[in-house]
């Protein structure tokens, strides 16, 4: 069984300990916030590592101690930690940048990143990755990015209906397609997910959608979609919300 799947629990479990952190915090007991945050997140993982289908993947469990503890508590606003365990890992570190900003009352802090074409990061901005057990820095010169096809055909078009977001994507019929959504425009990191040219997604939109599409032609080559808004409160002038984007 993956480790990030009896995670979720835990996930679900901070939730409820968040609002405790905020009467916490409302009592400005800052620092004992803070280390009632830290303690769920260690208990959470040691409380995985004990189990037998994961004992393994120790090393896996650790990175993802460490990694969530810089996101949750790290000071450099200028930090991106690239490819953080696991892959798909169900807005986890988006929740912890939540929390730090929102429960803990901290500073904005570093942000978690797949994919350096989607998070753009800025040539003053320290990289961070896990390596041999501890974070490493280096610099945005030092990683190697393929943007692919910056002049590339591509088309976008969403509308929110009744029954959940719908989407077109096009032109190519051969290929595949792929989505990174968030409702945090900041945090946006570049976790893909395979998605077919045209389909629906049920949902009840009530904050702004970001998203970033990307298409992957049969021959390798690559292009993005810049970052894209569905705002469920702008309609236009026959009240559908909608997104039209097209290249060429």
């Amino acid at each position: 069984l993956d480790s990030r799947y009896l995670f979720l629990p835990y996930f679900v479990f901070c939730l409820g300990v968040a609002f405790s952190l905020q009467l916490l915090m409302d009592k400005q007991w800052h620092y004992v916030a803070l280390g009632l945050g830290l303690s769920v997140l260690a208990v959470g993982v040691k409380s995985v590592e004990s189990g037998s289908a994961v004992i393994r993947q120790v090393d896996l469990l650790k990175q993802y101690r460490v990694e969530g503890e810089f996101i949750l508590t790290d000071k450099n606003a200028n930090g991106l930690l690239l490819n953080p365990y696991p892959h798909n890992a169900g807005g986890y570190y988006e929740f912890l940048q939540w929390l730090r900003e929102h429960v803990l009352k901290l500073p904005k802090g570093a942000r978690a990143c797949y994919d350096l074409c989607v998070c753009q990061p800025q040539p003053t901005d320290n990289i961070y990755q896990y390596v041999q057990g501890q974070l490493r820095t280096s610099h945005l010169s030092e990683q190697a990015q393929d943007c692919g096809q910056a002049d590339a055909a591509l088309s976008v078009k969403l509308h929110l209906a009744t029954d959940g977001v719908h989407w077109q994507l096009g032109p190519y019929q051969q290929g595949q397609y792929y989505a990174t959504v968030t409702t945090l425009k900041d945090v946006i990191t570049g976790e893909w997910l395979a998605v077919p040219a045209q389909g629906k997604h049920p949902i009840e939109l009530s904050k702004t959608l970001y998203l970033v599409i990307k298409y992957v032609s049969p021959e390798g080559w690559q292009t993005y979609s810049p970052v894209l808004e569905l705002d469920p409160a702008q309609k236009n002038v026959q009240g559908v919300v909608q997104v039209k984007w097209q290249r060429h």
